[in-house]
């Protein structure tokens, strides 16, 4: 959302929101201004292109300095540890990657005797997360985007928003008050 503090408390003067849209009703806050959440396509575009570079760069600097940290190898150097992690050997490049293949390939017996219970803990959680959001976050898509999509309201109206292509898959682009969603 952006948020823009106004000195004027008419919630009607001159306010705007991002991008320069105007404050429309029911946007207003006494305590933040004009709280508008209309994106245009060039924001969502920049934020998902600055995100994926983010993620890109921090993704590859683990991989290269993985193996040269010692809290990423401590398993492979403590005397109480009786079953020691599986360690890449060969040349190349694999040994950036390994990391990957190892904690997707072992088997939860495995992990627990090379990694611990906390690691098995952790590795649960994340593929009951995948396992509960996945199928809800598909059928969410398979039947509101189409329901978005068909929808005509934002085409109707002159508001600037109207011609982004992305908010026309979202709910802005359903007439208010419609029955169809309750």
């Amino acid at each position: 959302m952006v948020l823009r503090q106004l000195s004027a408390l008419d919630p009607g003067a001159n306010s705007t929101g991002g991008a320069g849209v105007k404050c429309g009703p029911g946007s207003w806050h006494s305590d933040f201004g004009c709280i508008e959440t209309y994106k245009v396509d060039s924001q969502i575009f920049t934020t998902m292109v600055v995100s994926g570079v983010a993620g890109a760069l921090c993704l590859t600097a683990f991989c290269i300095l993985q193996p040269y940290i010692s809290v990423y190898r401590g398993r492979l150097w403590s005397p109480q540890v009786a079953i020691k992690p599986p360690v890449y050997t060969g040349p190349g490049f694999g040994k950036y990657i390994y990391w990957l293949w190892v904690t997707v390939s072992l088997k939860e017996r495995e992990l627990l005797a090379t990694a611990g219970m906390d690691a098995l803990v952790f590795e649960r959680l994340i593929v009951f997360g995948l396992q509960l959001m996945v199928p809800l976050a598909v059928v969410s898509c398979a039947l509101l985007i189409p329901i978005h999509a068909t929808s005509t309201y934002l085409a109707t109206t002159d508001h600037p928003i109207s011609r982004s292509n992305l908010m026309i898959l979202t709910m802005s682009n359903m007439q208010p008050k419609t029955g169809i969603l309750w």
